[in-house]
């Protein structure tokens, strides 16, 4: 017998108080793919149809000693009555594995498993898993928690558990040997990727389960609450056991573990975390390049209230650029630091290119206050045809950084023209202030929620540094200024979880305004929207297609960048040329009209060229009193009949 109880095409069905019990390999036969059978104690065979919700009741059973695994079967839905309760599982390879059934939201308690290489196992489609009020104890991992599925706010909770390393509290002579006691963990860090792990049908075809299956997402949140941790001790012949460890396969991202209203019983401080370090074979052309994968170097787990560590603190993986050092102590045995202080998040941005998964942009260096250095590299790659590598590998990048904090992000190839921004688990309204220098003049639409969010005006008379974007006195997601003569872009990202930061580059060039008076008497008496209605209308372009990016008033200059649309990453270089060619016509049409007296005031001169992408920009100096002798009708029906001509 190779499996006690299998079900096919079941909808209804009621299984309660039984007993299970080994249930074992064929060990007789020669064939080597029989060795790798589904062996399993109690096995829904095939998913319900998506418009079918089985109602199965499945309570009070024990299976006992069943190879691979001991139950796979479908979740109970958040929003139906729990219809697997009560039921346990012990000395299996895997004793609980659920996967979807109709929805996906899932909701599973009242479990126990004990003496498991995995306890509890969890990776569908679901964009919500919680579990609670499971029973788990000598477990190699007692309970793995994963979602795939394309969703940005994938949340997973686990609350109301007793989670323990050794059940014999101090007894190490109880366990027969090393590996029965040694290397227990409560938990291992959930993962949220694209697609879930396949479902285990018939025969075993892929270990271990946990592993990732495709490409990280942009965010997830992991609760870990009102749980008891107990006999997590290193003493004798049993060492090494920890409340939490990191998944060793996560080469790209794990979504921030933040505890709190939890209890510890006869846990010492080192028996608390366990960072994994990135496997050597990671470093290959099909995986993660020349480079390692930085995802297990950017590890955050938070305990919010002291209820696991003692005080609020944050537990960093063993990157030592990211560690304030103050604030911070290296843990050996336990290969991350412990900071008791939350003044940490999680950073992610990425490129939201066409080319996001074709194109490198990595390594990609951040630099940022206190001596702050991380390095970054793309995403492992996910995607195989058959047994060879499709090569992709995602430009998303996350990294823990400390709040409050200035970061300037260096690409090692040029910078995507569509990205975006976020920071999970930081302090409520901690900023990171982000710097980007591009490789060429162009303007930068920064979004928040959606919404363009207007740039702030540049001093062109001072150093970047002397007029660094004010982020102390206004926290708002995608504040922003722009350098346009440096080509760069500075930008907040909040600490909120309706803060996501989008960049949109567009095609543009700047010309640069002489002013005949003062640039604060110009503002003061021409105002700034009137100012824009008429060069605007000059241009014959709508108002959102200008703005002011820079004022010097040493020299009554004002620079103004002038766009064309949105780039998308996909334009071909004719495509460009275009667009900068249509951009320049308009400006030539005004030199025109000024310089035959058409719009009064003093003519327009070229004094310099720029357009975004090109090396030799276009930059005009043009006088301010065609703004205030003519209106916008008037200079609209001047620059429309001039084109037309």
């Amino acid at each position: 017998v190779f499996q006690g109880v299998s079900l096919t095409n079941s909808n209804q069905f009621t299984f309660t108080n039984n007993l299970i019990t080994i249930i074992r390999k064929r060990k007789a036969s020669q064939n080597v793919a029989d060795k790798f059978d589904m062996i399993a104690g109690f096995i829904i065979r095939e998913r319900p149809a998506w418009n079918v919700k089985p109602e199965l009741y499945i309570y009070n059973n024990v299976i006992s000693s069943s190879d691979i695994f001991g139950w796979v079967v479908p979740n109970s839905d958040c929003d139906a009555i729990q219809g697997f309760e009560n039921n346990t599982a012990h000395s299996s390879d895997h004793c609980f594995w659920f996967f979807r059934n109709v929805s996906n939201c899932m909701f599973q308690k009242m479990l126990t498993a004990y003496k498991c290489q995995e306890g509890v196992m969890v990776y569908d489609n679901f964009w919500k898993v919680q579990a609670e009020k499971f029973q788990l104890t000598d477990n190699k991992v007692g309970v793995t928690l994963n979602a795939g599925m394309k969703h940005d706010t994938i949340q997973i909770l686990l609350r109301k558990s007793y989670i323990a390393g050794q059940s014999f509290k101090g007894c190490d002579s109880c366990y027969i040997d090393e590996n029965e006691c040694s290397k227990l963990s409560g938990i291992r860090t959930p993962i949220v990727t694209e697609s879930p792990a396949p479902y285990p049908v018939l025969k075993v075809q892929m270990f271990p389960f946990y592993n990732p299956e495709s490409d990280s997402q942009f965010g997830g949140l992991v609760l870990i609450q009102e749980n008891v941790f107990a006999n997590f001790v290193t003493n004798g012949k049993c060492k090494q056991n920890v409340i939490i460890r990191t998944n060793d396969k996560s080469a790209d991202f794990t979504p921030v573990p933040e505890f709190s209203k939890n209890k510890v019983e006869n846990v010492s401080e080192d028996n608390i975390f366990f960072m994994d370090y990135p496997s050597p074979h990671w470093v290959s052309i099909d995986r993660c390049g020349k480079d390692q994968c930085t995802g297990l170097y950017n590890v955050l787990i938070k305990d919010l209230d002291g209820t696991v560590v003692g005080k609020q603190a944050s537990i960093i993986s063993h990157n030592p650029g990211i560690a304030n050092t103050e604030k911070c102590t290296y843990k050996k045995d336990s290969q991350g630091y412990l900071c008791l202080t939350l003044n940490y998040g999680m950073l992610l941005f990425e490129s939201q290119d066409w080319d996001k998964s074709s194109r490198l942009i990595s390594p990609v260096q951040i630099d940022g206050d206190n001596n702050y250095k991380n390095t970054l590299n793309s995403f492992m790659n996910m995607h195989w045809q058959g047994f060879y590598s499709g090569l992709k590998r995602l430009s998303r990048f996350p990294l823990v950084v400390p709040g409050d904090s200035t970061f300037n992000i260096t690409f090692s190839g040029t910078p995507p023209k569509n990205m975006r921004f976020r920071v999970l688990s930081g302090q409520w309204e901690k900023y990171s202030l982000i710097r980007i220098q591009f490789k060429e003049q162009s303007s930068i639409h920064v979004l928040a929620g959606g919404s363009v969010v207007k740039p702030y005006k540049v001093d062109t008379s001072l150093s970047i540094q002397q007029d660094e974007l004010d982020r102390t006195k206004v926290r708002q997601c995608g504040r922003n200024k722009q350098y346009f003569r440096e080509n760069i872009l500075e930008f907040l990202v909040v600490a909120r979880w309706d803060c996501m930061v989008e960049l949109k580059q567009a095609m543009s060039v700047m010309i640069s305004l002489k002013l005949d008076v003062p640039v604060e008497d110009f503002f003061k008496n021409t105002k700034e929207s009137n100012f824009i209605d008429k060069l605007s209308a000059l241009l014959g372009i709508t108002t959102d297609k200008l703005k002011i990016a820079g004022i010097n008033k040493q020299t009554n200059m004002i620079d103004v960048v002038v766009e064309s649309k949105e780039l998308t990453g996909n334009e071909d270089a004719s495509q460009l040329k275009a667009m900068e060619t249509e951009l320049r016509n308009k400006i030539n049409t005004i030199v025109g009209l000024s310089q035959t007296g058409q719009l009064g005031g003093s003519s327009i001169k070229s004094v310099s060229s720029t357009a975004s992408g090109y090396d030799q920009p276009l930059v005009y100096t043009i006088s301010a009193s065609m703004f205030e002798s003519n209106d916008v009708e008037q200079i609209s029906d001047k620059y429309t009949q001039t084109n037309q001509n």
